[in-house]
Parts: structure tokens; C-alpha cells; sequence
């Protein structure tokens, strides 16, 4: 998809199937279309997230690149990490 579309043209494709997805899920009460749209989000936001950091450092300049790349992994261990702390807190 990154390669016909290009990167800014494929995210902005798969936030408006997600945004879709979240207006189907909030607009149904039937159990399987809460299931399907969970997938289809979370299959999206798998996507989202595999095209965002290459598109980060190929827009950052040349001095930040490795600090681009890194800071996303940083940030998701820091929301996985605050995700386990608010879990095991409630």
C-alpha cells in the first residue's frame, strides 16, 4: 500500500478507515459488529503503526533521524508500561 499510495497518502487512508470503524462501533449495539470493528481497529492501528516511524525519520532531518526512531519505540514501552501500572493499580 506504502508503495502505490506513498506514506502520507496511506495514513491518511488507514485514519479514515479507522475513523469508520470507530463510528460503526459506536453507532451499533450488535455484539459480532463490536467484534468485526475491534479487528478491523486494531488490525488498522497495526498498519498505522508500522508506517509512521519510517515516514517520522524520512521527514526529520539528517542530525535527529536516530533520535526520531528511538523516541517512538520509547513511547510505546512507556504506554505499555503505564497500561500494566494502571491494571495493576484498579
Amino acid at each position: 500500500m506504502v508503495n502505490i499510495l506513498g506514506e502520507k497518502n496511506s495514513m491518511i487512508l488507514v485514519d479514515a478507515l479507522m475513523g469508520l470503524a470507530i463510528l460503526a462501533q459506536s453507532v451499533s449495539l450488535d455484539l459480532q459488529v463490536m467484534y468485526l470493528t475491534r479487528f478491523v481497529f486494531g488490525f488498522f492501528c497495526g498498519v498505522s503503526s508500522a508506517i509512521i516511524p519510517p515516514y517520522l525519520t524520512s521527514i526529520s532531518p539528517l542530525d535527529m533521524t536516530g533520535f526520531i526512531g528511538s523516541f517512538n519505540q520509547l513511547l510505546i514501552t512507556i504506554g505499555i508500561s503505564v497500561a500494566y501500572a494502571m491494571n495493576f493499580f484498579l
